[in-house]
């Protein structure tokens, strides 16, 4: 079980339109390869030590081939695009942020992988496996 006690919460920043909820998380100084995603209903988890990521939706959001992840070397940014379970609704308060973050509680496990990262920029140095793992 991963532990997040004395984890830092980046920045971020949520967009939606019709079909995504777009997150974009500033994540200097991180191992892209150990960057893990955990998507569940209308929850989503980060995990890059040492930050720590959990927002809760107002709707939920699902794995189905059309969601991608990739890392700005260079802005440190990873920009992540979520399909809506249900396309087409529009989730209220996302420009709230605050809202998004639920009070701490009780923290499941992480398990199970799937790479889903691209790197870009030009000052990219390859590591040995640039990926992020999803979990449903």
């Amino acid at each position: 079980m991963t532990s997040h006690a004395g984890m830092l919460c980046p920045q971020f920043d949520v967009r939606q339109d019709a079909q995504f909820v777009d997150v974009d998380v500033r994540l200097p100084y991180v191992k892209v390869s150990l960057i893990e995603l955990d998507i569940n209903g209308d929850t989503l988890e980060l995990y890059a030590r040492p930050y720590f990521l959990r927002l809760v939706l107002p709707g939920n959001i699902i794995e189905d081939g059309r969601e991608y992840s990739e890392y700005d070397v260079d802005s440190q940014l990873l920009k992540i695009k979520l399909p809506k379970e249900n396309p087409g609704e529009i989730f209220q308060g996302l420009e709230l942020l605050t809202t998004l973050l639920p009070a701490a509680g009780p923290k499941k496990e992480m398990g199970g992988s799937r790479p889903l990262i691209e790197m870009i920029g030009d000052d990219a140095e390859p590591e040995e496996a640039d990926e992020v793992i999803i979990h449903s």
